[in-house]
């Protein structure tokens, strides 16, 4: 064996006593740091632990409620809205498909000369056409009515029955007027 091992020993020098407060201060960092992440992962791992128990109770706790609360539940009042709920749908149903007469109305109160006067009147709305009873004050007021319909451009045709002369010097005469559907529509 050559002279220089002999010397040294087998170790090469190392010394493998000695003082072992050295050797933890060379691996104290590394070894500050794993005892340091495993108490933390200890603490995460027992509080996460213990939030899950405390949800367990909640969670019985919520349903306990909740059964409490479903037994106060008024079911007729329930089913009261729920009727309420479905006419008010019915109601906006028979609102959007209904027709307006006040259309009609205004063109009347339009082409009406202030001497003619309506004494009844029936309206089919599915024909779009409206019979009139009216009392005029001269047949001049008469011929000028018809013509103020037959002018207007929402009445399509006009129908006129003779006129007879009516108790106080009027002229009374029925009237069939077909108008335009799109009068019915709220445009």
């Amino acid at each position: 064996m050559p002279e220089k091992y002999k010397k040294r020993g087998i170790g090469g020098g190392v010394n493998l006593g000695g003082d072992p407060l050295k050797a933890f201060k060379k691996a104290g960092l590394w070894l500050t740091l794993s005892i340091i992440l495993s108490v933390g992962a200890a603490l995460v791992c027992f509080g996460l632990w213990g939030y899950k128990i405390s949800l367990n109770n909640n969670k019985e706790e919520l349903t306990q409620k909740l059964e409490d609360l479903q037994g106060e539940r008024d079911l007729e009042l329930e089913g009261n809205f729920i009727e309420l709920k479905e006419t008010i749908e019915n109601f906006e149903e028979i609102l959007s498909q209904r027709v307006y007469l006040s259309n009609v109305f205004g063109m009347l109160e339009d082409i009406t000369l202030s001497q003619v006067k309506y004494e009844s009147f029936t309206i089919n709305l599915s024909d779009s056409t409206l019979d009139l009873k009216t009392e005029a004050t001269s047949y001049e007021s008469l011929v000028k009515q018809v013509m103020a319909f037959r002018e207007d451009s929402r009445i399509k045709e006009i129908i006129f029955s003779e006129a007879t002369l009516e108790k106080g010097g009027f002229v009374g005469t029925t009237f069939n007027l077909e108008f335009e559907p799109s009068l019915l529509s709220l445009e």
